[in-house]
C-alpha cells in the first residue's frame, strides 16, 4: 500500500481515566507517528516483490536449509516449481533433493555438498527427476554460513535444461565437421 504524498500514519491509543470510585474523568491519548516506518515497509515490500518477478524469469528458485536437521523449510515457490511441484512441498530436506538427483550423479553431487563444509561454498551440475517425472539439468549453488561450523546454508537453483540441449547440438555439430573434415 503505497502511502499518498503528504499523508501520515499514526498508531493511536486511547485510554480511560478514572477517579478512585471508578467513575470516568477524562481520556488520556497517545499517538505515535508510524509514517516512516510504513514508508519503509512499502518500499520492501515492492522490492521484495520485484525480487520475486526477476527470480521468476531468470527460472532461478531460492533456497535455504539447516546444516543440522538438513531441514529446508524456506524455499521460494519458483524452487519447488523447478523440482516439478505445482504446490509447496511441506518437508523438503536434502534427502528429498537427493532423491531427485539422478542416481549416476548423486556421488558427485554429494562429495560438493561435504567439501562445501570445507570451503563454504557448494556447486553441482546434475541431472534429475521431477516430481513430474520429466527428466531435466539443474545447477545448485549455494553458501554455508556460520562463525565456526557452518550451520545454515543459502543458495539458488537453475534449471539449466536448455543450455545443456544447445550445447549437446553445438558438440554434434563440431563432430559431423570433424568426420566430415577427416574424410
Amino acid at each position: 500500500l503505497d502511502l499518498p504524498t503528504g499523508e501520515v500514519v499514526y498508531d493511536l491509543a486511547i485510554e480511560p481515566l478514572s477517579d478512585g470510585s471508578g467513575d470516568l474523568t477524562g481520556l488520556t491519548a497517545t499517538a505515535v507517528d508510524r509514517t516512516e516506518q510504513r514508508r519503509t515497509e512499502d518500499a520492501l515490500r515492492k522490492s521484495e516483490e520485484q525480487l520475486r518477478l526477476a527470480l521468476r524469469a531468470a527460472d532461478v528458485g531460492t533456497w535455504e536449509l539447516d546444516l543440522r536437521t538438513l531441514e529446508s523449510p524456506v524455499r521460494s515457490a519458483e524452487h519447488d516449481r523447478i523440482f516439478g511441484y505445482t504446490e509447496p512441498v511441506d518437508d523438503w530436506s536434502y534427502e528429498v533433493f537427493l532423491d531427485h538427483v539422478h542416481p549416476d550423479d548423486r556421488p558427485a553431487v554429494e562429495a560438493g555438498f561435504e567439501a562445501a563444509f570445507e570451503t563454504g561454498e557448494w556447486e553441482s551440475k546434475c541431472r534429475m527427476r521431477r516430481a513430474d517425472g520429466v527428466d531435466r539439468w539443474i545447477v545448485i549453488e549455494g553458501a554455508f554460513h556460520a562463525d565456526d561450523e557452518p550451520s545454515r546454508a543459502v543458495g539458488v537453483v537453475r534449471d539449466i535444461t536448455d543450455q545443456m540441449i544447445q550445447q549437446e547440438r553445438q558438440l554434434s555439430t563440431l563432430a559431423e565437421v570433424h568426420e566430415t573434415v577427416q574424410e
